[in-house]
């Protein structure tokens, strides 16, 4: 498995150093020369990228208002920025744009078919993405399938022997992660092989910015664009961001089957 070490840049970007080839150990016989190993590496970097939502409230609001809506208000914003990045982490039609967003770890990956809708199926077709994903990736230390809750389930159905619940649990010893963002498809994954630049989220609030309230702002502005100033109409604006952008180290990181079609209770 290849070994990423990430560090920082002048530039925002993070570097990242992949080692392509490692170190081979032998037997020697006594007396015998030891054999000399060769290392290779590649050098490339993670662009920062930035995830960001608003939301304008009333100055009344945000000075009188309960603290339980602060919260509310908070968790909602980071759940927001969350939803999009496990969303766009996962769904192989997301191509990445430089200076923009990253593409999913999934794009340009050729999905494995299903080879049915019933809970056999699904238990075959959880078979077919393992080992699809270990041929190409002898070394498993780091690998995880993830599995959508429904197709959890039918695959416990098939082999109740298995470790795996709705919570997670394993598959064919491989740890799992069970989320419904993971959709129609069931991923196996080497998180070692996944670049990954993550600032965490950033809250802020002000009330003397000058917007355009709208989900899709003009860019860049016209003289048609409507700006509203948060100090003149008594507003606050509560803004949460995360710089974060991740990259496949290699192109077998990954397998996939999808699109699935299981039916529940089959």
């Amino acid at each position: 498995m290849a070994q990423v070490r990430t560090g920082t840049k002048a530039t925002g970007a993070d570097t990242t150093t992949v080692m392509t080839a490692g170190a081979v150990a032998t037997w020697v016989g006594e007396g015998k020369p030891a054999r000399v190993s060769a290392e290779a590496f590649a050098l490339g970097a993670v662009d920062p990228a930035k995830v960001v939502t608003i939301l304008v409230v009333s100055r009344e609001l945000a000075k009188f208002g309960p603290a339980a809506a602060d919260t509310a208000m908070r968790d909602d914003l980071v759940a927001a920025l969350a939803k999009t990045i496990d969303d766009e982490l996962l769904d192989e039609t997301r191509a990445p744009v430089a200076g923009a967003n990253p593409g999913s770890i999934l794009n340009g990956v050729a999905p494995i078919a299903p080879s049915g809708v019933d809970a056999a199926a699904a238990a075959k077709d959880a078979d077919k993405t393992v080992a699809a994903f270990v041929t190409a990736n002898p070394d498993t230390t780091r690998a995880r399938i993830l599995l959508p809750p429904a197709t959890a389930v039918l695959i416990k159905s098939a082999r109740p022997l298995e470790p795996l619940t709705l919570t997670g649990g394993s598959y064919l010893g491989v740890p799992a992660i069970v989320s419904g963002t993971v959709g129609n498809r069931i991923v196996v994954v080497d998180g070692g092989q996944l670049l990954v630049a993550d600032d965490g989220a950033e809250i802020d609030a002000s009330g003397q910015a000058t917007v355009q309230m709208d989900s899709t702002p003009d860019s860049p502005a016209t003289a048609a664009t409507v700006m509203t100033s948060f100090w003149q109409e008594n507003l606050v604006g509560l803004k949460v961001e995360r710089f974060c952008n991740w990259q496949r180290a290699k192109a077998t990181a990954v397998s996939l089957l999808s699109p699935t079609g299981y039916v529940p209770g089959s």
